[in-house]
């Protein structure tokens, strides 16, 4: 049992892997749990530039938050990662992302092709409101078809953050830990094309960005193109992702 994450060992190796899938658009990992998948994005998402969203993804919020653009937002971040995988049996599985977080960086523009884009999806139209029509001063938040997006489904704002995460054109890669977590069947069916198959590209995603991603459900598995399916499995500090 590793103590220190760098003690782990990747076959083939982070370099070998992106030289793998140069020209693709998505890498996929499955496998048992424990098997390492997780680990692997972890290991990508050492280098720069490269946006890793954790399982801790499930937040609830009613207000937005102003943004405030902070130039070491990324740095601060890679820095509490970088302590955390020096630290001794410890994992990290925080998001540089909450869904508040997520939205607000949008801008106004990509925030509304990112409603659209979910109105299209479920009928339901989507947009930001004052808590008092009459005061542009006053505090705002996601309406959802007359509800805020505080009292939607959890599921509904996993949905939301995953997506506002994956349109921030600073990365060109993407290390996403289970997509799948906290969707219904319905909304994983939604979400999957977007990620696997990269139906809204054009719309969503101009910037073109790679995705690595692990996963348990078949839905989140590329059909299309299986090379891009890699089955992960460990043998004591030995990861091998085999396609």
């Amino acid at each position: 049992m590793p103590r220190f994450f760098d003690e782990l060992v990747f076959e083939p190796n982070i370099d070998e892997l992106r030289e793998m899938q140069r020209d693709r658009k998505v890498t996929v990992f499955t496998g048992y749990n424990n098997s390492g998948k997780s680990a692997y994005l972890k290991k990508i998402a050492e280098s720069e530039k490269v946006l890793y969203l954790g399982p801790n993804r499930f937040y609830s919020f009613h207000f937005m938050n102003l943004f405030n653009y902070d130039e070491n937002e990324l740095n601060n971040y890679r820095n509490n990662m970088n302590s955390q995988r020096r630290s001794q049996y410890s994992n990290f599985e925080t998001s540089f992302y909450d869904t508040n977080r997520a939205l607000t960086r949008l801008s106004d523009n990509k925030r509304k092709q990112l409603f659209d884009v979910f109105e299209d999806l479920f009928g339901v139209a989507a947009c930001v409101k004052p808590e008092f029509p009459d005061n542009e001063f006053s505090n705002k938040y996601v309406d959802i078809g007359g509800d805020s997006l505080s009292v939607t489904s959890s599921g509904t704002r996993l949905f939301l953050g995953v997506l506002a995460a994956l349109m921030d054109d600073r990365f060109q890669t993407v290390a996403l830990d289970e997509p799948e977590l906290g969707l219904s069947p319905m909304l994983q069916s939604k979400l999957a094309p977007i990620i696997i198959e990269r139906l809204r590209d054009e719309t969503l995603f101009p910037h073109a960005p790679h995705f690595f991603i692990t996963t348990h459900a078949h839905t989140f598995l590329d059909k299309q193109v299986p090379s891009n399916n890699f089955v992960v499995s460990r043998d004591g500090n030995t990861i091998t992702a085999r396609p």
